[in-house]
């Protein structure tokens, strides 16, 4: 059997015909090959007739028929299949063969997959396939990225069956392991989100503007020949040009409950693990997740209220501003998608080349646009441009756009229009040019309930809070400091009213009232009057013995001796009112001070005391050591059952195991690296499928 196939096929839907017969339109001989042989027949007997077209009715057969290195692309379902069919492949392969993923894949599973085949000398592809079923016949946008080895063997048919964009080709090498189907992923929710814009551009329109299909579509083909030329913009106008048999708009019968596969949603998740603002995308995610309560969403609106649209104004101007505002939009949401790209980047080590993506994204594929050749620029003028919105192109547009833009938010909440996209865009560009936010207040609310920390301004940085450190304060005692407990009255850390010159310190509240005589209300309305006895600013707890005062050295009472009386001990967030009725004196004498009112406490072991603090303290520290800052749920859940077995800590959102292995977000398997001790990433890496797998049974459990 000669080996005359320059490439190899796996999987003969609509998709992987059509890139055989695109690879074939370009002098390429291609072998085709699908799982049910019987595809195989029929491809050849209609499609592919007269082509330099093969059949393979076995993978076994596949690989002889291609030439080496073999080059063979998978498009089958993503998940399961891709790993059964190279698991099929593999036993007729050499070293330096190359497998290549076209399908939808997450890229965790091209990552592991780049790493699995590797060590198998197979060089592995996870590409981005983008324009659909036309895209994919006469020129798709493909984001190809993994074992770089493999780009000098697949660059030229890669390229030629590309789309091209003023003649360069929408294909270029994105980067290692998964970088490609990330890409890709990415792509998607930017979809989602330019989708989600038009859509709601469409109703402020009809609902807003009262404006007929027809018209809309008109408004929709005069935008396509400005800024927002795009293929969504121009199959929008054409859904609202068309009509059914009957001649009523065929959109207006279709029920207005969105689906999606998942990879808007898997965008949106990353953000999230990541810790990045992709707020356009995730609110295009949530409003098909609203529009999927169609039965819910009918019952509501029968009976919760709101405005009724009714413009007034001049209506081509308002049109104007919603273009303008479109388009803004659109920036803010590529701007987003770039930021995560490069945060991405630098988590898991990539080098993405991001004019290169820009251009990929110019034709072939859901999001081209004209708009994309400015995004394509402002990389090649500055591949290191912190943001798309600090290049003066589009720093300039923005600022054109945004009267019209505020407009059309304002409107759309006046009118009762839910503007989701719009309206995030704007929240997003206005939080980011903010220079002070009021996080500061919500990180204090975090330090206050759960003792999160905060870091201190470089302008406010202090000896006692300095610059960089994570700082914690005792908020229930600066409550106290300011005069207010429960937000009702004077706190134990207010001096009363008694013209006593006790110092009550910051640092060491009530010290100086250890000994005196106070009355305090509790949340129950319990009154109660004692001496105070300890004052704790770590537990925030008091104590008071409620022993009737002693006498006076002036007193007549010749009764002299202590009375007993009992302890209470309270949480300071249990008392509505606490005063100081006089303070003790400490230079008196015995009889004349409070240690009277004491019961007698003998053969207490300081020493003894003052370690259980010390290993408390040290506990307390630990503890807050072990909880990550910025992570996911499940990210400490996976720290807190690796940290069991191994020596853990977190360094901001990754996992440091042994000192010398990393774990990095999502902390999967294939997100740990060491640059020392391989040994070690391999126990690493075996502890934590263990507790991966532990951790999926229990979610399903709790699942079913």
């Amino acid at each position: 059997m000669s080996a005359e196939g320059d490439f190899g096929l796996i999987g003969l839907a609509v998709m992987g015909q059509n890139l055989i017969l695109n690879m074939a339109d370009h002098g390429y001989t291609v072998v085709a090959h699908n799982r049910t042989i019987s595809k195989v027949d029929r491809f050849l007997a209609n499609e592919a007739q007269g082509k330099s077209i093969i059949g393979a009715w076995s993978i076994e057969e596949l690989c002889k028929k291609l030439k080496k290195p073999r080059k063979i692309m998978l498009l089958v379902m993503a998940g399961k299949p891709v790993d059964q069919f190279i698991e099929a492949i593999l036993p007729f392969l050499e070293q330096g063969d190359i497998i290549i993923d076209g399908g939808n894949s997450h890229f965790p599973d091209s990552n592991r997959r780049t790493k699995y085949l590797a060590e198998k000398g197979i060089r592995f592809v996870g590409t981005g396939v983008s324009g659909g079923e036309e895209g994919a016949r006469y020129g798709p946008s493909l984001m190809p990225g993994g074992n770089e080895e493999a780009w000098p063997y697949i660059k030229d048919i890669f390229q030629a069956i590309a789309a091209k964009s003023d003649g360069e080709p929408c294909c270029d090498w994105v980067g290692d392991d998964g970088a490609g189907h990330y890409v890709k992923m990415v792509h998607n929710g930017i979809e989602y989100g330019d989708m989600q814009l038009i859509s709601e551009a469409y109703d402020i329109m009809k609902r807003g503007l009262g404006m007929p299909n027809k018209e809309i579509g008109d408004v929709f083909a005069k935008w396509n020949t400005g800024v927002l030329d795009s293929f969504l913009i121009e199959i929008s106008r054409d859904v609202l040009y068309y009509n059914d048999e009957d001649g009523a708009p065929l959109v207006e019968k279709i029920l207005d409950s969105a689906g999606q596969k998942g990879t808007g949603k898997w965008t949106a998740i990353n953000a999230l693990d990541l810790g990045m603002p992709v707020t356009l995308i995730g609110e295009a995610v949530f409003a098909r997740c609203l529009s999927s309560l169609k039965a819910e969403r009918g019952r509501a609106a029968k009976v919760l209220g709101g405005p009724t649209p009714k413009f007034e104004g001049d209506k081509a101007e308002f049109l104007e501003n919603l273009e303008q505002a479109l388009y803004a939009s659109k920036i803010i949401s590529y701007a987003q998608g770039f930021m995560l790209m490069q945060t991405a980047a630098k988590d898991f080590g990539w080098k993405l080349n991001k004019p290169s993506i820009a251009l990929m994204w110019r034709g072939g594929c859901i999001i081209r646009s004209v708009f994309l050749k400015d995004i394509t620029a402002a990389y090649r003028k500055n591949p290191d441009l912190e943001n798309l919105l600090f290049d003066d192109f589009f720093n300039k547009a923005i600022h054109k756009a945004q009267p019209g833009w505020r407009d059309v938010v304002s409107k759309g909440a006046l009118w009762g229009i839910p503007t989701p996209a719009f309206s995030t865009a704007l929240s997003f560009y206005d939080g980011y040019r903010a220079k002070d936010l009021p996080a500061n207040l919500l990180q204090a609310q975090r330090d206050y309930f759960g003792a999160h920390t905060f870091r201190i301004k470089p302008e406010c940085a202090t000896e006692k809070m300095p610059e960089g450190k994570d700082i914690h304060v005792n908020w229930t005692d600066l409550k106290r400091q300011s005069g207010t407990v429960g937000g009702k009255a004077s706190g134990p850390g207010s001096p009363a009213n008694t013209g006593s010159t006790n110092p009550l310190s910051l640092e060491a509240p009530l010290v100086g009232a250890i000994g005196a005589r106070v009355r305090l209300t509790t949340t129950l309305s319990n009154t109660l009057e004692g001496t105070l006895f300890v004052a704790d600013p770590i537990t925030n707890l008091i104590a008071i013995n409620t022993a009737p005062p002693p006498p006076t050295p002036s007193s007549n009472n010749t009764n002299s001796a202590a009375q007993p009386g009992d302890y209470h001990i309270i949480h300071v967030n249990q008392i509505n009112s606490f005063k100081i009725l006089f303070l003790g004196d400490s230079s008196s004498s015995k009889e004349s001070s409070f240690e009277s009112a004491f019961p007698k406490i003998s053969n207490v072991n300081l020493a003894a005391a003052k370690q259980r603090e010390e290993a408390a303290v040290r506990r307390l520290q630990e503890n807050e050591q072990r909880l990550g800052k910025g992570v996911s749920r499940e990210g400490q859940e996976i720290f807190d059952a690796i940290s069991k077995t191994l020596p853990s800590r977190w360094h901001e959102t990754r996992i440091i195991v042994l000192d010398r292995v990393m774990i990095s977000p999502p902390y999967e398997v294939e997100n740990c690296k060491t640059d020392k001790d391989f040994a070690a990433l391999q126990r690493v890496k075996v502890v934590l499928g263990e507790e991966r797998k532990k951790l999926a049974d229990r979610m399903g459990r709790k699942g079913g």
